[in-house]
């Protein structure tokens, strides 16, 4: 496992990886926790991460629930 702190940059090669591992092992719950914003959380649903931990993104906004809205309309 890595350790990665708050607001470190996502790593490009980790999301293809991650998507590797879920098309090996379906239905597996894949995480990614660290750098996941509006722009990353597409990528890394795309490689096929189902489960995205957004804190910084989230509890940095001055209104959460937009950005709630926002994560919810990439997932679908």
């Amino acid at each position: 496992a890595k350790i990665m702190f708050s607001r470190a940059a996502i790593n490009q090669r980790k999301i293809r990886e991650g998507g590797k591992v879920g098309d090996a092992m379906p239905p597996m719950k894949i995480q990614v926790d660290g750098g996941i914003d509006d722009k990353t959380a597409k990528q890394c649903i795309d490689a096929g991460a189902n489960v995205l931990v957004a804190g910084t993104y989230l509890f940095g906004a001055p209104q959460m629930r937009p950005r709630i809205e926002t994560l919810r309309g990439l997932a679908t």
